[in-house]
This record gives structure tokens, C-alpha cells and sequence, in this order.
């Protein structure tokens, strides 16, 4: 290869990220590669909503989506992981594209697939690389030993979530291999079981923000839901079920 063809082959390996409508900013895994869907931003693979809460990526990189949480979040926050800034960011949100919350008596249950699930069996055993992002069954028998029982259930999940640091996506089929084993360990409980999948996830998070029960997975958005959940309705907060804080209610394995 000659040195000028070298040159060229550089420089679009290092091109950045096409923008919808010309809008000036760089998705936060520079650079983007090709055939992973993020040629433009109207994939959410790369979205890294609680890394722009409580880390250092920029409005720069938040605005990529110039019309998303992170980005609005990203101009008024005063300090990292400011919870005032970011449910203001939801409020606005909601004003703008109301959305229905879920019911009273509706557990929201977040699951943490994508490039987490980069095992067969996860559902059984925790894969080596990401074990604290996806949990196993005894977690789900100890959740479903404290919900009411026939308690409805609303799953919420993303199979096409991509990692930064590999720039790759794990096969759908793993997590949605994942799913269907926690469906049928919780219908077999007796719960009424339904599916929110491969959603925006703003309206994911806006979602979970206003349940009154809501069970956490593993990671940073997963907290950030718990955080919002409890702090959403002061007057009201949520129960939030998992491991780990924010979870007001550990469960025990």
C-alpha cells in the first residue's frame, strides 16, 4: 500500500460520526465503525445516558442526540450526577412527549442485555466479562418471593445496546434467549408478565421514573433509574428492588 493510499485509508477509518440535520457533535465512541448501525444518530447503540450523568463525557458528546435527556441534562448540570438538573431534564421531557406511566400496581423490571450478554446461558451463570451488569435466576426467585403475588410485570430491555471499547454488537439471540428464561421462571410464580423491547431509552427512563415498584439490574443507567424512581414523587417514593444502592429494598440472595 502507498503512502498517500495509507493516508487515505486513515483518515476515513478516523472520520467521524454522520449527524442527522447537520447537527455539530461526535457520538462518545470516536471513531464510529461500520456495520455496528451507528452511521448516524438515529441508532441508540452508542447512547451513553448515565455516563453523561455521573462521568465526564461532554455536551459535545452528549448532543450527538441533540434532542435527548443527555444532551438537555448536559447544559444545566452544575456538577456531575446533579439529580436536580437531571429530573428537570425528565419534567421537560414528559412536557413535551406525555407518556402514560405505569400503573399503581405495575412492577417495572429493567434488564441489562446487549454487549452484556456475551455468553450462552447467562440467564443460569454470569458471563466472565460482565457478571455485575446481568443477574442470574436466584435473583429473580429472591424478587419474586417479595412481589404481591400475580403482580403484572413490565420488562424493559434494549438487545441492540453496543460497547464502546469493542465497537461490537453481541448477537440478539443471547438476550433474547435471556428473556425468555425470565418469562417463564416468572409466569411460572404466577405473574402476569409483559415486554417494553429495544425502546428509545429516554422513554425508557422517563418510564421507570414514575414506578411505584421497580426492580434494577446491573449499571450505571439502571441506577440512575433507581435514583429517579425515589426521588421523581418526594411526597411518594418508589420502592426500588435490587442488590445494591440505590435499591431501597436489598434483596437478599
Amino acid at each position: 500500500m502507498g503512502r498517500r493510499t495509507a493516508l487515505l485509508a486513515l483518515a476515513l477509518v478516523s472520520m467521524p460520526c454522520v449527524v442527522v440535520g447537520g447537527d455539530a457533535a461526535a457520538c462518545p465512541c470516536e471513531p464510529c465503525v461500520e456495520g455496528v448501525g451507528m452511521r448516524d444518530n438515529a441508532s441508540w447503540g452508542f447512547y451513553r445516558l448515565s455516563d453523561v450523568y455521573a462521568h465526564t463525557l461532554s455536551s459535545y458528546n452528549a448532543c450527538f442526540w441533540p434532542r435527548s435527556l443527555a444532551c438537555d441534562y448536559s447544559h444545566k448540570r452544575t456538577h456531575l450526577s446533579d439529580l436536580d438538573a437531571f429530573l428537570a431534564a425528565v419534567r421537560r421531557r414528559l412536557a413535551r412527549t406525555p407518556e402514560a406511566p405505569p400503573a399503581a400496581d405495575e412492577v417495572v423490571w429493567h434488564l441489562r442485555l446487549g454487549d452484556t450478554v456475551d455468553c450462552d446461558d447467562a440467564f443460569e451463570r454470569p458471563c466472565a466479562r460482565n457478571a455485575k451488569y446481568v443477574l442470574q435466576r436466584p435473583f429473580f426467585e429472591a424478587v419474586a418471593a417479595r412481589l404481591k403475588p400475580r403482580s403484572v410485570i413490565t420488562l424493559i430491555y434494549a438487545t441492540q445496546h453496543a460497547g464502546c471499547k469493542d465497537a461490537h454488537r453481541t448477537p440478539p439471540e443471547r438476550s433474547r434467549a435471556y428473556v425468555a428464561a425470565a418469562i417463564q421462571l416468572l409466569r411460572s410464580r404466577g405473574f402476569e408478565v409483559r415486554e417494553r423491547a429495544d425502546g428509545e431509552p429516554d422513554a425508557d427512563m422517563t418510564y421507570m421514573c414514575r414506578a411505584r415498584t421497580l426492580v434494577l439490574a446491573g449499571g450505571g443507567y439502571t441506577r440512575l433509574a433507581g435514583e429517579c424512581a425515589r426521588a421523581f414523587d418526594a411526597a411518594r417514593p418508589a420502592t426500588v428492588l435490587g442488590l445494591a444502592a440505590p435499591a431501597t429494598d436489598l434483596v437478599e440472595l
